[in-house]
C-alpha cells in the first residue's frame, strides 16, 4: 500500500518559514550579542554610556578611562575654596586637609557593572543603541575631623569677647579706646557649608559668625570722657592746708602724681547718667597718690618744723657764772603726717593739723639753781642761786707743788662732823695721826663736801679747818679750806650734785 504525503495547507507552510526565519535571526542575535560582549572584555573597553566621577568614559579602553578619571578627581582634590569673613580670608583644598580619590577604584566598579550586565542590557546596547552603562560617582573622601579642625582654626583667630569701650588715663588726661563687638562662629554650620564646598559645590564659603554688641560703646565713652576729665582735674587741685600754728602749707593731690583709681566706675556713672556734670563725678573720684612723693614732701615741711632741744648751761669765761637758758625742741611725726596728708588728699579734707612732738632739754635752768664758783686767784667762793650771787667768802686753795684743780665738778657726798683719815701717812702726813674723830680740831673741821668728776671721786673737797691763818693763802694739799662758820653755811646752802666751777 502506498502511502502518499499529505500537503500542508499553504497558509501553513507560510509559518513554518516564518518561524524557521525568526529562529535563524534569534540565533543570529544572540550569536551576535555574545560576540558583542565578549569584544567589550576581549578590549577591556567599558560599556556604553558608562560614566565614573561624572565623566562619560563609555566605550574607552580602561586605561583611557583611568587616565581621564585620576585627572578629574585630583582637579577636585586642588579645588580651592575661600572661606569669608569680613576683610579676612582663607583658602583650602580637600588634599591640604588629606582627602581622597580612588579612580582605580571607582574603574572596578565600573568594569564589574560591565561584567554584570545581563543579556537583556547587552541586546539592547547591540541591537537599538542603547547607551545605559553603569554609572559611577567617585567621590572624594574628607576627613571629617580635619575639615572640623580647620574651622576651629579659623574660629580661633575670628572669635571675640566681648569689651566694652574704656576711658585709658596717661597722667594727665583720658584717652578713650573703642570698643569691641563680641563675635563667635557658628562652628557647626560652618563645617557643612566647607564639606560641601570642597565637594565642589561653590568656590566660596561666607563664615557664619554670631555677633553681640558691648555694653558701652565708643561713642557712649566720648561722650562721657569730658565730664570724667573735668571731675579728675578737680579732684586733683583740690587744695588741702597742713597746718602748724601760724604757718601753713598748701598742696594738691596733683603735686603728688595723682591718679584716678576707679576710671571704670566714673565711666560707668557718666554713661549711666548723662546729666552727671564734673561737680557731681568729682565725690566719686578715688585717687592713687606715690606715697614716696608725699614722705617726700612731709620731710621738707619737718625741716622747717624741726628744733633741736637746747640745753641750758654755764658760762664763766669771763670769771663770773653766766646761765644759758634751755629751749624745748620741736619735731614732726613724719609717718603720722603723711598718713593723714595721703588721707586728706584722697578723702575730700581741707585742713591737716600737724602732729609736732615737743622735746625735751637734757638740763634746764633748773639744773644751775645752785652754782659754786671758786675763784683761786682771789682766794674766794661763791654761791650762785639762779644765776646770782647769794654769798660769798674767802678759802684757802692749794699750793704750788698740789694745786686745787680747775674745771667743773659737781657736789658729791656731803659729811657732817666728818672722821680724817690721813690720806699720805708716807707723805706730807707722816706726821699727823692716821685717823682723827670729828671735832673742831679734825683737819676737815666740821663739813666737808666731796668733789666729784664723772661719777667718781677726786678726793678734793670744800672743807673746815682748825688752821683759820691759812684762809686766804695757797696753803692745803689741792682742797680748799673754809673757816668752820662759813662752811656749815655752804654745806646748808648747796645741795648734793650742784655744780661746782673752778677757775
Amino acid at each position: 500500500m502506498t502511502t502518499a504525503l499529505r500537503r500542508l495547507p499553504r497558509w501553513g507552510q507560510g509559518a513554518l518559514v516564518t518561524l524557521a526565519v525568526a529562529l535563524v535571526a534569534a540565533l543570529a542575535a544572540l550569536s551576535g550579542t555574545v560576540a558583542y560582549a565578549h569584544d567589550y572584555e576581549a578590549e577591556e573597553r567599558l560599556l556604553p554610556g558608562t560614566t565614573v566621577a561624572g565623566l562619560d568614559v563609555g566605550e574607552l579602553v580602561v586605561d583611557e578611562a583611568h587616565d581621564l578619571v585620576s585627572e578629574e578627581l585630583n582637579a577636585r582634590l586642588d579645588h580651592e575654596v575661600e572661606l569669608r569673613d569680613d576683610e579676612a580670608s582663607w583658602s583650602v583644598t580637600p588634599r591640604e586637609l588629606g582627602a581622597e580619590a580612588d579612580a582605580a577604584g571607582a574603574l572596578a566598579e565600573a568594569v564589574e557593572g560591565r561584567d554584570q550586565a545581563g543579556w537583556g542590557d547587552l541586546a539592547r546596547m547591540r541591537w537599538l543603541g542603547d547607551e545605559s552603562g553603569p554609572e559611577v560617582r567617585a567621590d572624594i573622601e574628607l576627613p571629617e575631623e580635619a575639615v572640623r579642625a580647620r574651622i576651629a582654626a579659623i574660629a580661633d583667630e575670628i572669635d571675640a569677647g566681648i569689651d566694652d569701650a574704656t576711658l585709658v588715663w596717661d597722667g594727665e588726661a583720658y584717652e578713650v579706646r573703642g570698643h569691641t563687638t563680641g563675635r563667635e562662629v557658628e562652628r557647626g554650620p560652618a563645617t557643612a557649608a566647607l564639606e560641601d564646598a570642597l565637594h565642589g559645590a561653590r568656590d566660596t564659603v561666607d563664615v557664619p559668625v554670631d555677633e553681640e554688641p558691648p555694653d558701652i560703646t565708643e561713642a557712649d565713652a566720648r561722650d562721657a570722657a569730658p565730664r570724667v576729665q573735668a571731675a579728675t582735674d578737680a579732684a586733683l587741685d583740690r587744695v588741702v592746708e597742713l597746718v602748724d600754728g601760724d604757718a601753713s602749707w598748701e598742696v594738691t593731690p596733683r603735686e603728688f602724681g595723682g591718679d584716678p583709681a576707679n576710671v571704670r566706675a566714673l565711666r560707668d556713672a557718666a554713661v549711666a547718667d548723662p546729666q552727671a556734670n564734673a561737680s557731681t563725678l568729682s565725690s566719686e573720684v578715688t585717687l592713687e597718690l606715690d606715697e614716696g612723693e608725699v614722705g617726700a614732701y612731709v620731710d621738707d615741711v619737718a625741716a622747717e618744723i624741726d628744733a633741736e632741744a637746747r640745753d641750758a648751761s654755764i658760762d664763766y669765761s669771763s670769771g663770773w657764772i653766766e646761765i644759758t637758758d634751755s629751749s624745748t625742741g620741736r619735731t614732726l611725726d613724719r609717718d603720722t603726717t603723711t598718713e593723714l596728708a595721703l588721707e586728706a588728699l584722697q578723702d575730700e579734707q581741707d585742713t591737716v593739723e600737724l602732729p609736732v612732738d615737743e622735746v625735751a632739754p637734757g638740763r634746764t635752768r633748773d639744773d644751775f639753781h645752785d652754782v659754786v664758783l671758786l675763784r683761786q686767784a682771789e682766794r674766794r667762793v661763791y654761791h650762785y642761786v639762779d644765776g646770782e650771787i647769794a654769798a660769798d667768802w674767802p678759802v684757802a686753795i692749794g699750793t704750788n707743788d698740789s694745786p686745787t684743780p680747775t674745771g667743773v665738778f659737781g657736789v658729791g657726798a656731803k659729811r657732817h662732823m666728818p672722821t680724817w683719815h690721813n690720806p699720805a701717812p708716807d707723805g706730807w702726813g707722816q706726821d699727823m695721826d692716821e685717823v682723827v674723830g670729828p671735832g673742831r680740831d679734825n683737819p676737815l673741821g666740821v663739813r666737808a663736801l666731796n668733789w666729784v668728776q664723772g661719777g667718781r671721786d677726786t678726793l678734793i673737797r670744800f672743807h673746815g679747818t682748825p688752821d683759820t691763818g691759812s684762809i686766804g693763802n695757797a696753803a692745803s694739799n689741792g682742797c680748799v679750806r673754809m673757816h668752820n662758820d662759813h662752811v656749815i653755811e655752804l654745806y646748808d646752802r648747796v645741795p648734793q650734785g650742784a655744780t661746782i666751777v673752778s677757775i
